[in-house]
């Protein structure tokens, strides 16, 4: 049975009455009593799993907040029809990102949440993009070539704040808020050379070539269950080098507020849109061509922190 054959029907059995109602019972519940609802991806990577502002400020978690995958939400329009969504979402603030979520064109779960909250803004609805970003995976940098800075839908002018990742910013500058963790406050012990923190689906690929090195993949089933005891994990792995090989945004980011040396392998367009300097590697497996000049950053831990705080002050006013 093809993949597309099995989509339809799912979608066609989650549109039965019976089906429809037990399956979203939770999610109508959750975004019916919040005033904030955050959208965001939710998988096994670390790095999706710590993007979500919900997280890092206390004044929502004082609030009535609602945190939904883009996956499930996806589900739900098709299941339940846009007039549906649309209701449930008014009267909300609904907040959108972190992570390379616009362009990403491997599936439809994040611009079908961003479809939605263009047809919410029309109709009045508060809508914030909190530090998501473009994530183009095939021929992508031709594709940056050729969208310049306007890598954003044309809808994004609707949106009540605007803020992204990539730089120089077609709106506002707003690094991913995963920097405001309390982790990257810790000292780490500097115990080898080079450590290699590798993305997921290519880390097999690569790991032959970090043998002698330390290394870490990004994904993880265990992260799931547990993705603050993965992202300290993360965190002082990353902390134990001096300098982090990796081909994950991720690890670049959190390898930079750290004040790492980082030699990254770009595979997406979000690497090219990095707001700091790193060592370009095109063959990661080939890394000790690139070791000569390196730099590192010790004040972006500081300015990425400030504006999100800065950000954050904008939200709230919202209310």
């Amino acid at each position: 049975m093809s993949f597309h054959l099995k989509r339809a029907i799912k979608k066609s059995f989650c549109k039965l009455p019976l089906i429809r109602e037990l399956y979203f019972r939770d999610l109508e519940k959750s975004i019916a009593g919040a005033r904030y609802v955050f959208f965001h991806s939710i998988t096994a990577n670390i790095g999706d799993l710590k993007s979500c502002p919900y997280e890092y400020f206390d004044f929502f978690r004082g609030e009535a907040c609602a945190e939904i995958n883009n996956r499930h939400f996806r589900k739900y329009i098709y299941a339940c029809g846009t007039e549906r969504v649309l209701k449930m979402l008014e009267g909300k603030t609904a907040i959108f990102g972190g992570g390379g979520l616009i362009e990403f064109e491997r599936h439809d779960n994040h611009t079908r949440t961003l479809e939605i909250l263009a047809a919410f803004a029309s109709r009045g609805g508060r809508v914030v993009i909190w530090g998501a970003g473009h994530n183009r995976i095939f021929g992508f940098e031709k594709w940056l070539q050729e969208k310049g800075q306007n890598c954003c839908p044309p809808y994004f002018s609707k949106f009540t704040l605007v803020g992204t990742r990539d730089y120089p910013p077609e709106f506002e500058w707003i690094p991913c808020v995963s920097c405001m963790h309390p982790a990257f406050d810790d000292k780490f012990e500097e115990k080898y050379d080079y450590v290699a923190f590798l993305h997921g689906q290519e880390s097999d690929k690569l790991r032959h070539a970090f043998e002698k090195i330390p290394s870490l993949g990004n994904i993880d089933s265990e992260y799931q269950g547990n993705p603050e005891q993965g992202f300290r994990k993360t965190i002082e792995f990353i902390g134990s080098g001096r300098t982090l090989l990796t081909n994950s945004y991720h690890g670049l980011y959190w390898g930079t507020l750290l004040g790492k040396k980082v030699i990254a392998m770009p595979n997406s367009s979000k690497f090219l849109s990095f707001k700091y300097s790193y060592a370009r590697c095109d063959d990661l497996t080939q890394w000790q061509s690139y070791t000569g000049n390196v730099p590192s950053h010790a004040s972006a831990l500081q300015e990425c922190r400030a504006a999100n705080l800065k950000f954050f002050d904008k939200v709230k006013s919202l209310a």
